[in-house]
């Protein structure tokens, strides 16, 4: 008779009240031998996702004893499947995932009359370095960490999904039965998704304190809005890099990397934008309006103007005084005529 395994040591700290989901009667699930030969490698920040097989079975409750050196994961769709696990017997049920260890012999036992249909997929995860525009969110470093650990930490375990998995695969279901032309395109994200949803549902819960912690910010945006709430201040490389905990060198090998450009550049041309909104809209002095942009000197502004746009700040507003008059004047003409 088979059983469900026993309580795990992983339950005991990780517990998981499970939630079955219905699947759809109105779903293809063997749009899903499609996927059958797919391939797929992505990396997760820190983590690396290889995707071996993905195959969809109805009706096939027989299979050779075997091992492997990648992981398994068993989804059921509907119906129920016994497995035999390194000896035992485990039965599983509609909305069951069973994940089986490296190295774990295994084999769907033959059941006759048993009718299922469910998934399988055997894939791969190792640690991988990091290499991007942000840091390392303490939530990700976490999830991975806890995503790695249900994975390694016994032989196998059996939870009732609790991720609502069913409906992921339905809408790849749906992705296949549209046959859109990027369909494969997406479909590489969507089943690393599907992978991982089907694992958390095994991985240790979010401490309460890190459900407050958002996304991080990417190094290169972080580093212009620095720049957007000081540009009044003496700020330089030096004290941008002080605040962002970084190397000055690496502001600069980030900004060219992002936007092509450096740190004195963006922050000339903001301060430069938001002078010309002073001279352009208020009466300030050359020198008033140098000092509310960061600028020591009057002259600097002045230099920075016409290696810019190539007048001098009297010329500027000169212009937009008569450009403002013209405007002006269309809109009194406007009212007129209504």
């Amino acid at each position: 008779m088979a059983r469900k395994p026993v309580q795990t040591q992983s339950e005991k700290y990780f517990p998981r009240p499970g939630v079955h989901y219905e699947p759809s009667s109105t779903v293809d699930y063997s749009l899903l031998n499609l996927l059958k030969n797919c391939s797929i490698t992505m990396n997760c920040n820190e983590m690396q996702v290889q995707i071996y097989e993905f195959a969809y079975h109805e009706n096939k409750n027989m299979e050779f004893l075997h091992s492997s050196e990648f992981y398994k994961l068993y989804y059921v769709i509907d119906g129920e499947m016994v497995l035999l696990i390194d000896g035992e017997e485990v039965s599983l049920s509609a909305g069951d995932i069973c994940m089986i260890n490296r190295h774990v012999s295994h084999a769907s036992a033959y059941q006759p009359g048993l009718e299922q249909k469910y998934i399988q997929i055997v894939f791969d995860l190792s640690p991988c370095s990091y290499k991007g525009f942000h840091d390392i969110n303490p939530v990700e470093h976490y999830e991975v960490d806890a995503i790695m650990e249900s994975v390694a930490i016994q032989k196998y375990w059996v939870r009732t999904d609790k991720n609502n998995f069913i409906s992921s695969l339905n809408i790849i279901c749906d992705d296949l039965k549209k046959n859109h032309l990027d369909t494969f395109l997406r479909m590489r994200n969507m089943l690393y998704s599907l992978l991982i949803t089907a694992l958390q549902n095994n991985s240790r819960p979010l401490p309460a304190e890190m459900k407050e912690i958002t996304f991080p910010k990417n190094k290169a945006v972080a580093i212009v809005e620095y720049i957007w709430d000081h540009y009044g201040e003496n700020i330089t490389l030096e004290t941008a890099a002080q605040a962002m905990n970084i190397s000055y060198r690496h502001i600069n090998r980030v900004l060219k990397s992002y936007y092509g450009t450096t740190f004195s550049k963006i922050l000339a041309t903001h301060r430069l934008n938001v002078a010309k909104h002073y001279l352009a809209e208020t009466d300030y002095s050359i020198e008033r309006t140098a000092e509310l942009v960061g600028l020591s000197y009057a002259s600097s502004l002045q230099e920075l103007l016409k290696k810019t746009d190539g007048i001098t700040v009297s010329e500027y507003r000169r212009r937009h005084k008569q450009k403002k008059a013209v405007v002006c004047f269309q809109k009194e003409c406007l009212e007129k005529s209504e």
